[in-house]
């Protein structure tokens, strides 16, 4: 429980540092789920994307070239009207480096995705979220260790997409785009 509360801290934290928007309220997982939740995610599929369907946040590069995307979660789950959640991550260096990316449903024992990846010099990894839960999401590695917590009330009618960049110094930096579009509640 210490550990979520810490990753919690480091997402609020680091997201108003870096500039970007900080959730209020409550950065932990509901407690009362219903019969109509879907079940805590616990797999991640690796698939071939041609095109980006995302926004591009400030503090990503926008001229970076994908070469990883990991889908969490189920395209059935995703309520009707609802946009899918984005996290790219970058390497923002002249080299290639390991990373290793962890994605939690904090509703499940287990990650969604645990792996390290290589990350080619300013390549760019997508992580496309379809059921909606809350995650947290960990990059570590080149001296770094970023963390953001992406809530369940992403999932909503708005495009959106977070941001995680490692810099050639190994430090991190976060940012979050999002449309503004007033939605209706989304039913399960």
């Amino acid at each position: 429980m210490q550990r979520r509360q810490y990753l919690s801290f480091l997402a609020v934290f680091g997201a108003g540092c870096a500039g970007g928007e900080i959730e209020v309220g409550n950065t932990q997982a509901p407690t009362n789920t219903t019969e109509t939740s879907p079940d805590p995610v616990t797999t991640a599929s690796r698939v071939e994307v041609e095109t980006r369907d995302w926004e591009v946040p400030r503090v990503i590069d926008a001229g970076g070239a994908s070469f990883v995307t990991y889908v969490i979660g189920r395209a059935e789950d995703l309520p009707p009207g609802a946009e899918p959640h984005y996290v790219v991550i970058e390497n923002r260096a002249d080299s290639a480096r390991d990373l290793q990316v962890r994605v939690q449903d904090q509703a499940a024992e287990t990650p969604a995705l645990d792996v390290t990846l290589q990350f080619p010099a300013h390549g760019l990894a997508e992580l496309r979220f379809q059921t909606p839960a809350w995650y947290t999401v960990e990059v570590t590695g080149a001296g770094a260790m970023e963390a953001i917590l992406v809530p369940e009330t992403r999932f909503d009618c708005n495009a959106s997409t977070d941001g995680i960049v490692i810099t050639e110094t190994g430090t991190g930096e976060t940012g979050r785009t999002s449309t503004q579009f007033s939605c209706e509640t989304p039913t399960r």
